[in-house]
């Protein structure tokens, strides 16, 4: 087997992975996926800082042609207000589930515009020295493949 054909066979085992991952409630074997604590934040209206999850609405996989493969997670959503924005995005990896939580920021006492602000991320999955396998992936809740 040539060096190209064993990229091209990885590759084609971590799509079919990846779209057998999407379950609606549990991870490929059955687990639920890691979470990732939501710290506590000041009340709209003070002059702290409010953060909390961003609402995702749909998600994505791609996996980039290159090696070592390179896969990555396209979340989309939107920001509930003209002040809100991305702050970050943390990720866990527990067995085969990836969790993905993206966390949203603004001030606490601003009085911003009441518009939905449609919003796309794209994180990246740390799949380096990872088997070839089934895995789950979910990004605040929202499963996908």
């Amino acid at each position: 087997m040539t060096f190209k054909n064993l990229i091209t066979l990885a590759v084609a085992l971590l799509l079919a992975a990846l779209a057998t991952a999407c379950g609606p409630l549990l991870g490929a074997g059955g687990e639920r996926p890691p979470t990732i604590p939501v710290l506590p934040t000041a009340t709209p209206g003070s002059s702290a800082t409010v953060r909390e999850l961003a609402t995702v609405e749909r998600i994505e996989i791609l996996t980039l042609e290159s090696f070592p493969v390179q896969v990555q997670v396209r979340a989309f959503g939107s920001l509930p207000d003209s002040c809100t924005t991305i702050q970050e995005s943390i990720q866990l990896r527990d067995g085969q589930a990836f969790s993905v939580s993206i966390f949203t920021v603004r001030p606490g006492e601003a009085a911003c515009a009441q518009v939905l602000q449609p919003f796309e991320e794209t994180i990246p999955l740390d799949v380096a020295g990872l088997k070839a396998g089934n895995y789950s992936v979910h990004v605040n809740g929202v499963f996908g493949g």
